[in-house]
């Protein structure tokens, strides 16, 4: 019972890990195929130890600092904020549109940053929320990166990893970017990138805009600005964990 607890918690610790670091309990239970009483067990025993936390009011438990001492020093959201911001604000002014830096928390994503043009058109984000993983281009990156994501989803939506998006899954891992043309919303386009990390998906920038405005022509033009950054990004984080 003890090594099976312990192998339990292991295997906890490294589903939140995969993704996002942080998850909430009903998705880690159905996740590993648990009982809800014994994986709550499992992750109070894990507050406890100091290995996860859960802030006041929030249905999720995420990964603490010392966690990450049994691998070493990383990047912390903060480290990348600031490699990105620079940068992504250059990106939005060329394109003329907004750009966004996206993290996944479980099976959803939420928008963390966003950078408008000096001009100001580029549309608003809702910066927080929890957003579905399906239909944006954004959600198609994590999903495609991430076979412990796809699992989790197979659970709540049997049958919605089909053939098809397998072989969009394909495609994504071959370019390197995720397109959305008026599929999660009517009238505007979005392309996403992922930042890679450890061959993981450390985090996701993309841009969006009205579809009449964010063409094949600018989408051509996002391409070419997003993978020279992310190129010269992905060998900072590198340095990062030094």
């Amino acid at each position: 019972m003890i090594i099976q607890s312990i192998e339990r918690a292991f295997a906890i610790l490294e589903l939140i890990a995969e993704n996002g670091g942080e998850m909430r309990l009903s998705e880690i239970a159905a996740t590993l195929n648990l009982n809800r009483t014994t994986v709550h067990n499992l992750l109070d025993t894990l507050k406890k130890l100091g290995y996860l936390e859960q802030s006041e009011g929030s249905v999720r438990y995420k990964i603490t600092n010392k966690a990450g001492l049994l691998t070493g020093p990383d990047c912390s959201v903060l480290q990348i904020r600031a490699l990105l911001n620079e940068r992504m604000q250059h990106i939005a002014c060329k394109l003329d549109e907004t750009v966004f830096m996206a993290m996944q928390t479980g099976t959803y994503f939420h928008y963390d940053k966003s950078w408008l043009p000096d001009s100001k058109r580029g549309l608003p984000i809702g910066l927080g929320k929890d957003e579905q993983m399906f239909q944006t281009a954004v959600g198609k990156i994590f999903m495609a990166f991430s076979p412990s994501l796809c699992n989790s989803l197979r659970k709540y939506y049997p049958g919605v990893i089909n053939s098809a998006r397998k072989e969009e899954f394909r495609d994504i891992h071959q370019k390197h970017y995720a397109i959305d043309l008026e599929q999660y919303q009517q009238g505007l386009n979005c392309i996403a990138f992922p930042i890679m990390h450890k061959n993981k998906v450390l985090t996701v920038v993309g841009t969006f805009g009205p579809s009449s405005r964010l063409n094949q022509n600018k989408l051509d033009q996002a391409i070419l600005l997003f993978t020279q950054e992310i190129k010269h990004l992905e060998g900072l984080l590198k340095e990062c964990q030094q």
